[in-house]
């Protein structure tokens, strides 16, 4: 079995618009060629990705599943391969490199910045990539990113970082639809499932949440990115603690529920940040903590709509 890259980016173009002749014109190739292509992909894979209808191209359980570990996979492939030349030709030493945990909230900061920083310095080249949180901390402590947005909880305490809190996120249980038979003060049906935690994500302050309400989970399982933490969710396999935005919700939302946690009982507060390395002064460091800080890009922070799929990780 062999799945080619233009397969790959084909499925997730229909993935992300949920219709096969809106996935045609942004890549450029006719409907039936799309048709074709995700015809041979379920061919070789044994599987059915989509079904078809009047309303657009609708993802399969297994489909969602598919599109939740090809995305970021085919990201990061879109990042490596224009990181050493941007489109005008800018060295990779002139670039500012920006990275967000892969949840809406860090991103839509992000982009908010990135959108306010061109706007100001439009002679920098600033590039925007999303990772999980091990990803982001040791890309930043490598110096191949130069700022990113994350939780506080692997941040905030480590010696060699700065960062700057920009607000506090609400936290909640999230949990399939079907675990929903409480009263939303007990939790402790909760303690027969499994605490699903994105990598490096928290495990401590996660554990000290379930611990205030009244359970320990049967067992913990770490996935590689927030995009198959939802998927895994929408499919029964577990719960997590965090906010009410997860990628691909739109998809995802009949078949995922949300419990206010009572953070106060447990004084574990979870704080969105901006990082940069500890020392780090040059100009454009500065510059892009001062745009982070400028009212209008909380305001933007605060109502950028995530598109369809995977269309607003990048700001082209």
């Amino acid at each position: 079995m062999h799945i080619t890259v233009q397969q790959i980016e084909v499925f997730l173009a229909v993935a992300s618009s949920r219709s096969i002749s809106a996935a045609a014109r942004d890549i450029y190739i006719s409907q039936p060629a799309v048709s074709s292509v995700i015809t041979e992909m379920e061919r070789k894979l044994g599987l059915k990705l989509l079904t078809r209808s009047n309303r657009g191209a609708e993802l399969t359980a297994e489909g969602r599943r598919l599109y939740a570990e090809l995305d970021p996979i085919y990201k990061r492939f879109e990042v490596a391969t224009s990181r050493v030349f941007d489109d005008k030709g800018a060295s990779v030493t002139d670039m500012l490199n920006i990275g967000a945990l892969h949840t809406p909230d860090a991103i839509r900061f992000m982009l908010a910045a990135a959108e306010k920083h061109r706007e100001m310095y439009p002679s920098r080249t600033v590039t925007t990539e999303y990772f999980n949180n091990s990803e982001l901390r040791s890309n930043l402590l490598c110096e191949k990113l130069d700022i990113v947005f994350t939780f506080s909880f692997e941040i905030m305490g480590n010696p060699d970082l700065d960062c700057r809190r920009l607000h506090t996120l609400r936290q909640y249980f999230v949990m399939p639809s079907a675990y929903c038979d409480i009263d939303g003060s007990n939790f402790r049906f909760l303690r027969d499932k499994t605490l699903l935690l994105e990598v490096s994500s928290g495990r401590e302050v996660m554990l000290n949440i379930c611990n205030a309400h009244g359970f320990e989970p049967m067992r913990i399982k770490y996935v590689d990115s927030y995009l198959m933490l939802a998927q895994m969710i929408a499919d029964g396999e577990g719960f997590t603690i965090g906010g009410r935005n997860l990628p691909n919700l739109s998809q995802l939302a009949p078949h995922i529920a949300f419990v206010p946690v009572a953070v106060a009982d447990c004084n574990e507060y979870i704080h969105l940040v901006a990082s940069w390395r500890q020392g780090d002064e040059r100009p454009e460091i500065r510059n892009f903590i001062d745009v982070i800080e400028m009212p209008e890009v909380y305001a933007k922070a605060s109502h950028i709509q995530e598109a369809p799929g995977s269309k607003w990780y990048s700001m082209t």
